[in-house]
Order: C-alpha cells, then structure tokens, then sequence
C-alpha cells in the first residue's frame, strides 16, 4: 500500500473508518475536533499531509447531521490548505439527499447546497453509496463515485432466505420502482409495488416514476369515472413481470395503499435505499401480510 494514503474522520462514526483503515493495512491519522463556548467547531489536523493522498470519512446522517458536515467541510478545507495532493470527501450517505428537487415554488435544493460547500471546501473527488437521487452527481464538476450495494444485497437474499428462488421483490412506494426491478433482475424473480394513493386520484401512477425506468406504468379510467388500479407492462420480456391487481378501485381514499403484483403464498423481500421512522416499511409489511404473503423480511 502506498506510504502517502492517509485516512481522516470525523465524529459521526469513527469505528467505520477505523475498519476502512485495517482492511487497508492503515491507520487513521490523528485530529483533534473541539467545540468552543460558542458551540463553533475548532479542528486541527495533527498529521502532515502535504502531496497526501487524503481519505475523509464521515457517515453524515444519523445524529447531528449539520454538526459532522461542517467537519467534513473544515477538514477537507484544512487539508487542501496543508497542500495535500488530492482531497477525496467518503460519504456512505449524502447529506440531504432527499431534498435534491424543488417540491414547492420556494422550496430550496438543499442537496445542490451541499454539493457546492464541499466543491468549494477544496474536495477534488467524491465517494458516496446508493444515492437517492442519482442525478446528484450532476450537481458537481468534480468526479463522483456513486458505489452500488446490489451485489452485496443479492448475496444476503441468496444465503439467507431459504426459498429466494421463488420470492418476490417489493418496493414499498412507486419512487423505488428502478432500484426493485434491478435487484429483481438480478436475482430473476418476481416484483410488486405497494402504491400509496394521493390526495389527487386523477394522477397517473406513470407520474411518480422516473422517465429512465424499465417499466411503463398506466391507469386508465372507466365510463363510470373510477380509477382501476395501475398495471405494469414490461418493456423488456428478459425482466421480471408484474401479474396481478388487488383492492377494489372503488371507494379508494387518500393514503389508500394499492398492491400492484401477486403476493399470495409467497414469501416478500422489502427493500427501500432510506429507512428512518420505518412507517412505510411497517405499513408494507402489513399490506403485504393482509395480502396473504407468506412470510416478509
């Protein structure tokens, strides 16, 4: 390993950059992060880096997220100003990453944000994992390594779920629609969807997918005025199909969920990329149940 890699963390998850560092054959470099009496942080980098190749690790998104950006922010700055050689910013999760498209007339991109501090922080490269929003990295004009955690996923369903062969993948909202039919691809079984009715029925399910998904979903309206539930239609016959509709399209409310997909005797895979209150996780799972799955993980 190169004598001039040198590894930097912050307070936000030390251990994870620790293992980074061993399975390197490395050692991660000593800082000292302070707090001044006006809750300012006060960091010194008590390594020399200058021509380093230097590694900040920070796992921002847990617990006082602004706190360990502004780290990650003076750290980088304060090694670009050490001349070191490159400066590579490792964000298993990036900061903000749900606000990264304007919801409302005054509403911000707050990823866009985030994205230009750290380019003018002095990073010259970013390392992130299974971004929310993929065109995220169009936020920068440095280079982005958007890393993928599929393998690993398919790896985990294949030695733990005993009856993989015959699961079925399901995204527990229609925005994970491109990350589940990639994971069901891989593993080549069946997926579903669990569709959360909004307060506006008359919105085409199509709407709330990406223009770059594999699949063309479409509802279509009766001469009675009811909406029935989407269907899938395979763009490409190698991928996984979506069979079968449940829940009456009459009667529906807002916040109604839809299965679109048959679960019946069959054991479910829920994957979604951001887990935090675990409302919508739950809510699948019981959807799921209540549609006669015969187990859920």
């Amino acid at each position: 390993m190169p004598g001039n890699i040198k590894i930097f963390t912050g307070r936000s998850y030390p251990t994870f950059a620790e293992g980074i560092a061993k399975h390197l054959g490395l050692t991660v470099s000593p800082v000292t992060i302070r707090k001044t009496v006006t809750d300012e942080s006060d960091i010194e980098i008590d390594d020399s880096v200058r021509n380093s190749d230097v590694f900040v690790v920070q796992s921002v998104g847990v617990d006082h997220v602004n706190d360990h950006i502004m780290e990650l922010l003076i750290m980088i700055n304060a090694c670009k100003m050490a001349s070191a050689g490159r400066v590579t910013a490792v964000l298993p999760y990036f900061p903000y990453s749900r606000q990264a498209a304007k919801g409302d007339i005054r509403e911000p991109i707050s990823a866009k944000v985030v994205a230009n501090m750290l380019s003018l922080a002095g990073a010259d490269h970013i390392i992130t994992m299974d971004l929310h929003s993929p065109h995220i990295q169009g936020f920068f004009d440095i280079p982005v390594d958007n890393l993928y955690s599929l393998p690993l996923v398919v790896n985990w369903i294949r030695t733990n779920i005993p009856q993989w062969r015959d699961c079925v993948i399901v995204s527990p909202d229609a925005g994970g629609a491109k990350r589940m039919a990639a994971l069901a691809d891989s593993l080549k079984v069946a997926f579903a969807i669990i569709h959360q009715c909004g307060k506006n029925r008359s919105t085409s399910f199509s709407e709330s997918l990406s223009g770059s998904d594999k699949y063309r979903f479409s509802e279509s309206v009766s001469s009675s005025g009811h909406h029935r539930p989407p269907v899938g239609v395979g763009v490409d016959g190698d991928h996984g199909d979506i069979v079968g509709e449940s829940s009456s399209p009459h009667n529906r409310q807002p916040g109604d969920a839809i299965l679109v997909g048959d679960v019946k005797d069959k054991v479910t895979v829920i994957v979604d990329d951001l887990v935090e209150t675990c409302h919508t996780s739950n809510a699948a799972a019981a959807k799921l149940v209540q549609e006669g799955a015969s187990a859920v993980y």
